[in-house]
């Protein structure tokens, strides 16, 4: 059975809607998709684009909804059947509950061209059951987006998508999951996590050690602690692929200025990089959306971060 409408099917929700009878969203993307594709809109309009402007204004609706609707329908239609194949149920298009909105379904589809499938189905299964929020999609792409290093669909003749072959996209991908693990787990992954303050910050630019002129950025920084004794630990965490002589420094650098470094490595790679990671660096490996330690890190001496903590924690509070 098709998802869209018969011709005479759209010919008559056209009438019904004209009435004034109401809609869903995903019923209005349903028709939208079906006067498409039986070429309705050629008998009052020069082009469909031009159609969808008629019709919008007939209803003092917006213009973009009318798109939104129409395009996270489609997107819904396809990925339905992909959900079904992996026997995750959900409705047909014309039967979605409001609570599934064409915002989430949008952020979904962006995700999709960057994010790892287990992570798609992850969050589809989510949306798809309605429980999945605004706020968890656009924090997922805010994790995911830089892999396509600021590309966006937006004047593109062909939508962006994570090409595996490009070096630069694999290794942030790479970021993307260790960063999406490590907020996931909570600190559920240290061998002490009852702390009270868990915090995660990306892309860290670190103080200059020692009137050095070279800057430390990690990938991620961890900050945990205790609001009662008000001690906090650092955990810098590099996430590394192949272990070069300058990862090797770079390395032994942050373990000059974090409590606790750890390399995040592909499991692939785990058993080359291992013994290319410096002692007292934990190795970390992420694994869809959790984290385990494959070796820990050794508590480091570290100097000259006492102030820095005792402000750090007055903000944390």
């Amino acid at each position: 059975m098709s998802e869209f409408l018969t011709f005479p099917e759209t010919q008559a929700e056209l009438s019904v809607i004209r009435d004034g009878s109401p809609r869903t969203w995903s019923e209005i993307g349903r028709l939208l998709a079906s006067v498409e594709l039986h070429g309705l809109w050629r008998t009052n309009a020069n082009s469909f684009t031009e159609w969808i402007r008629y019709f919008a204004q007939q209803f003092g609706k917006r213009e973009g909804s009318y798109w939104r609707y129409l395009t996270a329908g489609r997107y819904y239609v396809e990925l339905r059947k992909r959900l079904l194949n992996h026997d995750i149920q959900c409705p047909e298009l014309q039967n979605l509950p409001d609570r599934i909105s064409p915002e989430n379904l949008e952020l979904l589809a962006k995700l999709e061209r960057v994010a790892p499938p287990d992570v798609i189905f992850g969050l589809a299964e989510r949306v798809v059951a309605g429980v999945a929020t605004r706020a968890e999609l656009r924090d997922a792409w805010c994790v995911f987006r830089p892999v396509l290093a600021g590309r966006t669909a937006r004047g593109h003749v062909e939508v962006p998508r994570y090409d595996p072959d490009n070096p630069m996209q694999r290794d942030s991908l790479l970021e993307a999951m260790v960063f999406r693990a490590l907020a996931e787990s909570a600190g559920r992954w240290l061998e002490n996590n009852n702390c009270s303050i868990y915090h995660l910050f990306s892309d860290v630019e670190l103080m200059k050690y020692k009137g050095s002129n070279k800057r430390y950025v990690l990938d991620a920084l961890i900050i945990t602690g205790s609001k009662v004794s008000g001690e906090l630990v650092f955990h810098g965490i590099e996430v590394v692929g192949i272990i070069s002589q300058q990862t090797q420094k770079k390395l032994h650098d942050f373990m000059q200025l974090c409590d606790f470094v750890w390399a995040s490595v592909h499991e692939h790679l785990l058993e080359q990089t291992k013994p290319e990671i410096p002692n007292g660096v934990g190795i970390l490996v992420a694994n869809g959306p959790k984290i385990y330690i494959v070796r820990q890190a050794v508590k480091m001496d570290v100097q000259g971060c006492d102030l820095a903590k005792s402000l750090l924690i007055k903000m944390l509070k």
